[in-house]
């Protein structure tokens, strides 16, 4: 089974971050809005922010991102992207299996919203997240812990 690691991102991985954005959401984002490479790059320029974000590492080789906040009251889920090469292997399940069982710890609910056209939404409900909200673009959905006791 490959080693999942993490490490922080830094300013120095900022090329390597927008390429992914390109590769792994590019035709996601294209059916949905279109891009528009001049939007797109200034978008990702003003929301780069390095230290909120980890560099998902398989076997010691960068793989993709991982972009999650702990808020007062919930975790977001703002983005995972891994390489085309890493995905359909079970890597982004085990990420994401890690940080729920993180916000178990913290008894905290994990919220994230996805494109409609994206078909990792059949990945976030094998996991147990539900659909709360749609809007015309995206499903926003959330994995609450079960209490077992009630």
């Amino acid at each position: 089974m490959p080693e999942i690691g993490f490490r922080s991102a830094t300013s120095s991985d900022r090329e390597w971050l927008y390429e992914l954005k390109r590769v792994t959401m590019g035709g996601y984002v294209s059916e949905t809005y279109g891009w528009d490479e001049s939007f797109q790059r200034h978008r990702f320029e003003e929301n780069f922010k390095p230290g909120a974000l980890k560099i998902v590492r398989v076997d010691g080789e960068d793989a993709g991102l991982l972009d999650a906040e702990e808020g007062p009251d919930h975790v977001a889920l703002n983005r995972i992207e891994l390489l085309p090469k890493f995905q359909r292997r079970g890597l982004g399940g085990r990420v994401i299996r890690g940080l729920l069982a993180d916000a178990r710890r913290k008894d905290k609910p994990v919220l994230l919203q996805v494109l409609r056209v994206n078909p990792a939404r059949a990945l976030y409900e094998r996991l147990g997240f539900t659909a709360y909200e749609e809007t015309k673009t995206h499903y926003k959905m959330r994995f609450q812990q079960e209490d077992p006791f009630s």
